[in-house]
C-alpha cells in the first residue's frame, strides 16, 4: 500500500516539474549584440549597447539594430541605468564583442571591466575584447556594415575569418584576457579597429593590435608589425611573404604560407638569459615576376635563402622595436621560464619588465618552397 501511494505521489509531482523554471519570452528582453565602453566625464562611464530591434526587423528590412546609451560610476551601475532607456531587461548571452576606448584603457586600465564581465552569469566567456582607435568606442558601432547589418557581428566575423583570408590578427576571448592579466611573464595584446570610408560609407577596419603593460594600454603595433610579431609567438596560420631578389637580377617574389612553426628555447649563461627562436615556414611560390628565368632546383634554393634572410630581418626589427619602445613582454618569453623552471622564474620575475628590453634574442629562419606550379 505504501509503495502504491509513493508511486502515485511521484507521478503527481512530475506534473508540477515540467517546463523551464526560468522561462522568459523573447518579447520580454532586449538582445545585446555588442558593448562599447567610453568615459562621459572623470567620474562616469558611458556605455553604448548595440541591440537587435525585433519589433522592426522583418523579411524586407532584415535584422534591424539600434543603439542605446547609459551612464554610471561603474559598469554595473551603467547597465542598471540602461533600464531607463530599454523597456526590457538587457540580455547579454548573444553579445559578441566588448569595445574599449583607447584612452580609457590607457588611463583606467581594463581589469575592473574584465572582472565584472567574467563574473556576469549571461555574457559568454568567449566574447572578444578589442580596442577602438577612434575618439570614442561607440563610433565603431555607428558605422555601416557592408555584408552584415549587425556591426558587432561583422567585427566578430572579421576576427574569426582573419586566418582564412590571410589577415594578421589574433582575437582574444574574455576568459583568455583574464588568464593573461593574471599570468606571469606575459603581457596582453588586443585587436584594434578604426573607421574608414568605403563607397562613401563609414565601415570598420582592422588596424593592428594594442600592447599592454599590466592592464593598461601602452602602445600599438601596426598592421605590418603584427604579422612579424605573430611569427615570434607561433600564431601565424597562413598569409604571404613578399620580398625582392638581390643584385642586378632584381624582381619581386611572393610565397603563400601554408605552414609555420616557431620553437622558442632559452639558456642561462651566468646571469644572462639567451633566447633562440627557430622559425620554419612551408609555402608555395605564388608569384615570380621573371618568368624567363628557369625555375630549377638551384634557383628555388636561392629563393628559399633570400626569403629566410628577409623574414629574419623583419622579425628582428619588430622584436627590437618592441624591446626599445616599452618594457613589456608581449612575446611571452618570461612565461616560458615560468612554465619550465619556476625556481629560476622566482629569481627573475621581480625585475623581468626592466630586463626584458636587454634580452639577447637570436632568430633562425628556414623557408621551404614545396610547390612552384612549374615543372623543375
Amino acid at each position: 500500500m505504501k509503495k502504491k501511494i509513493l508511486i502515485i505521489l511521484v507521478i503527481i509531482s512530475t506534473l508540477f516539474l515540467t517546463g523551464c523554471w526560468n522561462y522568459v519570452g523573447i518579447d520580454e528582453f532586449t538582445i545585446v549584440a555588442g558593448i562599447a565602453i567610453d568615459k562621459k566625464d572623470e567620474e562616469n562611464y558611458l556605455l553604448t549597447f548595440e541591440i537587435i530591434d525585433l519589433s522592426n526587423s522583418n523579411k524586407e528590412t532584415g535584422v534591424v539594430t539600434k543603439l542605446i546609451q547609459s551612464t554610471g560610476k561603474t559598469i554595473f551601475d551603467a547597465i542598471w541605468d540602461a533600464r531607463a532607456t530599454a523597456s526590457n531587461k538587457l540580455y547579454f548571452g548573444d553579445a559578441m564583442i566588448i569595445i574599449i576606448n583607447n584612452e580609457v584603457a590607457r588611463n583606467d586600465g581594463i581589469s575592473d571591466f574584465m572582472n565584472f564581465f567574467i563574473r556576469d552569469g549571461e555574457i559568454r566567456e568567449t566574447t572578444i575584447v578589442l580596442i577602438s582607435k577612434e575618439e570614442s568606442a561607440a563610433e565603431l558601432l555607428k558605422t555601416k556594415g557592408v555584408t552584415q547589418n549587425i556591426i558587432s557581428f561583422k567585427i566578430m566575423d572579421i576576427i574569426s575569418d582573419s586566418k582564412a583570408i590571410n589577415l594578421y590578427i589574433k582575437g582574444i576571448e574574455l576568459y583568455n584576457v583574464i588568464n593573461i592579466l593574471k599570468g606571469q611573464g606575459v603581457e596582453l595584446v588586443l585587436p584594434v579597429f578604426k573607421k574608414v570610408i568605403s563607397n562613401e560609407n563609414e565601415v570598420v577596419r582592422l588596424d593592428g593590435m594594442a600592447t599592454f603593460k599590466d592592464d593598461k594600454l601602452d602602445g600599438f603595433l601596426s598592421f605590418e608589425e603584427v604579422k612579424y610579431f605573430l611569427f615570434g609567438i607561433d600564431e601565424i596560420g597562413s598569409g604571404i611573404l613578399t620580398f625582392s631578389t638581390e643584385g642586378e637580377d632584381n624582381h619581386n617574389v611572393t610565397i603563400e604560407i601554408k605552414k609555420s612553426n616557431t620553437k622558442i628555447d632559452y639558456v642561462k649563461e651566468d646571469t644572462k638569459i639567451k633566447y633562440t627562436l627557430k622559425i620554419e615556414v612551408e609555402g608555395f611560390l605564388s608569384e615570380f615576376n621573371h618568368q624567363e628565368k628557369l625555375l630549377n632546383s638551384k634557383k628555388i634554393e636561392e629563393l628559399e635563402k633570400i626569403a629566410a634572410k628577409n623574414l629574419k630581418s623583419r622579425i628582428e626589427k619588430v622584436i627590437s622595436d618592441i624591446q626599445k619602445e616599452g618594457s613589456y613582454d608581449i612575446l611571452r618569453l618570461g612565461n616560458l621560464i615560468y612554465r619550465k623552471d619556476p625556481k629560476l622564474w622566482n629569481e627573475l620575475k621581480k625585475d623581468w619588465n626592466n630586463n626584458f628590453s636587454t634580452l639577447d634574442i637570436k632568430i633562425d629562419c628556414k623557408v621551404d618552397i614545396k610547390n612552384t606550379a612549374f615543372f623543375r
